[in-house]
């Protein structure tokens, strides 16, 4: 069972990925490993949260996300990926943002002491993604 796609370490390299298809994987929880504090056992790190929120670069290229029949999912972007160093305002290039299937969602992004714009975002759906 995977329960996230990338670790903290691997979603901050991802500066130029645009574009993320997440089909029909009932066994992700989070996009992004939520845990506070990771150990890093390949290069014996210590990843924290607070470097995690220190990052502005985490998605930065980021234009259009579906995700679609994903059973367990909880969260898009359970972590703050918004928030650092770059002032108080942040634009996103968000495009398209489509959500489908996904019982388990309880939130898109997490509150940030920072605020962000979605000004590119044009397309924005949600269908059948309740939390009961």
């Amino acid at each position: 069972m995977l329960g996230s796609l990338f670790t903290t370490s691997v979603a901050k390299t991802l500066i130029s990925l645009e574009e993320l298809r997440i089909y029909e994987c009932d066994g992700l929880k989070h996009i992004v490993t939520p845990a506070r504090v990771k150990i890093n056992k390949k290069e014996n790190m210590v990843e924290d949260e607070h470097e995690f929120e220190s990052d502005l670069s985490m998605f930065s290229s980021l234009k259009r996300v579906t995700i679609w029949n994903c059973k367990s999912l909880k969260d898009i972007f359970g972590m703050a990926f918004v928030g650092g160093m770059m002032g108080p305002q942040v634009s996103l290039k968000l495009e398209e943002l489509s959500l489908t299937d996904l019982p388990e969602m309880s939130h898109i992004w997490v509150t940030t002491n920072n605020s962000f714009t979605l000004q590119n975002l044009n397309s924005f759906i949600i269908h059948k993604s309740v939390k009961n």
